[in-house]
């Protein structure tokens, strides 16, 4: 059994090696260049790449100059942002003081003006009360005088013309009512 392994092994790597000789060897020599033309071949690529590379490093130098102007000018840019964002912070911290002072004297006045408000409702409630005692006070004056104005035209309609008495007459009868 082991003849047999070792036999159908020994087979199968001599027929590998044909196989290698007959198919793939030629193959690869058919797709070699001669030395000559390929070496020329190869050093004008690699002039091409090495001219790419230079270029590509000379890009990336000057994007490296640019980038540290651009650092630069930023750090100069934040500077200037800062001091102007405290100026713009101190502007804006004033502002809201005085808008915060403006409010409380405003809510101060708006309470004064309540105040103010209520005050005169009571005067006015106080006035309209007292205009409404002194208008039945009147009412009640009239309607006295009224009836009086009624009892003196009844009486003076019960007096006969002859019996009235002249300014005269009156004076004199005061004067002896007071002696």
């Amino acid at each position: 059994m082991l003849n047999r392994v070792l036999t159908v092994l020994t087979a199968v790597a001599l027929l590998s090696i044909i196989i290698l000789y007959i198919i793939v060897i030629p193959s690869v020599k058919g797709n070699q260049v001669k030395g000559d033309d390929k070496v020329e071949f190869v050093s004008k690529e690699q002039n091409k790449q090495n001219e790419i590379v230079r270029i590509q490093d000379n890009k990336l130098i000057y994007q490296g100059f640019k980038l540290d102007s651009l650092k630069k000018t930023y750090g100069d840019f934040l500077v200037k942002y800062k001091t102007k964002m405290d100026s713009i912070d101190l502007a804006f911290e004033q502002l809201q003081f005085s808008m915060e002072r403006m409010d409380d004297r405003l809510t101060q006045k708006d309470k004064k003006l309540e105040e103010d408000i209520l005050s005169v409702e009571e005067l006015f409630e106080a006035f309209k009360k007292k205009a409404n005692r002194d208008f039945r006070q009147i009412k009640a004056d009239v309607k006295s005088i009224s009836g009086d104005i009624e009892n003196l035209i009844f009486f003076t309609k019960r007096i006969p013309d002859k019996y009235l008495l002249d300014e005269e007459e009156v004076r004199e009868q005061e004067a002896k009512n007071n002696q």
